[in-house]
């Protein structure tokens, strides 16, 4: 053992070496009011005993395990410091104790082997189950020491780095956040500038997106796919980039030459998306929110669950949306006559399993919640 005048060196180095610890790492581990905790799993008493008292002597906080269960169950909580692990335990051995604390991901506890069994397989093996270090009995003290030391440094930098990437992670998230906001002002931005150009339309765009996804909410799609309806609902239109103030504007019925035109915007949409590698999920909403059902849509002819469930989805939101709002050659209907509009077309323009949800939408007022009425 060591003699007086070595203990009190240590005890002087333990609270410097918590002082330099607190000054790197922002953490009070090994200040006087937080003594670093110590587990001895030891089944032998005498050493248990000595250990114990040579380790109080020297600030650390010490609790004992005589058996495997009662240590794995200490451990587990990763409330420990630093642990000397002796193999050779009953009820449950080292080994089977670091197997378990293996598979728990947030253990931060310095582990110290302590056994006599001192040959190379069982050195390798508890290293790659996470031991820190090893140390075979017959045991030199001053090793032992070095090792619980280490341990209580290695697990201090563990959890810094653990907070470090708790704080990074929140950043990363706050700062995909932003990213986030801006991404969708810049779609809204974007949305209301296709709008500006037909006045008649203003928020028709906004009104396609919540329709759209109320009805993507009612049939369980995934967030992503939320997210992508609602950004595909806000620029379905944006193809109209393409075709002239003249037809868009015009007050009276359109000539088939014109209504030609028209139809292009779907192709126009998707050749602009295509292009930008964050828009490249929306183009089913882009491109076939014009389609039928019964085929006789537009711009490619698909019928039925040929149709994405993206275009099903915003065809019934486009043409309820239109509906209601006034147009260069119509009024806007009631909404009572809208909804009756797509009810009467249920199996021709659109397909009945969503119209069902339109359907329950409506009687739950969620579709009359997401608009303002206008009556003719």
């Amino acid at each position: 053992s060591l003699n007086n005048t070595e203990d009190n060196d240590i005890k002087h180095w333990i609270p410097a070496f918590a002082g330099i610890t607190k000054l790197f790492f922002g953490s009070d581990e090994l200040t006087n009011k937080h003594l670093p905790k110590l587990l001895i799993a030891e089944d032998e008493a005498d050493i248990n005993k000595m250990l114990k008292n040579y380790f109080t002597r020297r600030n650390y906080s010490v609790a004992q395990a005589t058996d495997g269960h009662t240590a794995y169950n200490e451990l587990k909580n990763d409330s420990y410091d630093v642990c000397i692990l002796d193999l050779a335990m009953p009820f449950k051995s080292g080994v089977e104790i670091l197997q378990a604390l293996y598979k728990e991901k947030e253990i931060t506890t310095g582990i110290v082997v302590f056994t006599g069994k001192n040959d190379l397989s069982t050195i390798i093996k508890v290293m790659r189950l996470g031991a820190h270090n090893y140390i075979p009995k017959p045991y030199n003290i001053e090793e032992l020491v070095m090792a619980v030391e280490s341990a209580v440094g290695h697990r201090i930098m563990k959890k810094e780095n653990n907070r470090y990437k708790y704080h990074l992670e929140q950043e990363v998230e706050k700062k995909t956040a932003e990213i986030k906001k801006n991404y969708l002002d810049i779609v809204d931005a974007f949305a209301s500038s296709i709008e500006m150009r037909d006045p008649y339309t203003w928020g028709h765009s906004s009104l396609v997106s919540k329709i759209a996804i109320l009805i993507g909410e009612e049939i369980k799609l995934d967030k992503n796919q939320l997210e992508e309806l609602r950004i595909g609902g806000l620029l379905h239109d944006i193809g109209k980039i393409g075709i002239s103030d003249k037809v868009l504007n015009k007050p009276g019925k359109l000539t088939k030459e014109e209504f030609k035109e028209i139809k292009k915007h779907p192709v126009i949409g998707y050749n602009i998306i295509k292009k930008i590698s964050s828009l490249k999920k929306i183009i089913p909403h882009v491109l076939y929110h014009q389609e039928r059902y019964d085929g006789k849509g537009y711009p490619k002819g698909l019928k039925g669950k040929e149709i994405p469930v993206e275009g099903r989805i915003l065809t019934i939101a486009d043409t309820f949306a239109a509906m209601i709002c006034n147009r260069p050659y119509r009024k806007a209907l009631s909404v009572n006559k809208a909804y009756n509009v797509i009810i009467d077309n249920s199996g021709k323009q659109f397909d009945p399993d969503i119209v069902e949800v339109f359907i329950k939408l409506w009687e739950n007022d969620k579709i009359k919640k997401s608009y303002k009425e206008n009556i003719i």
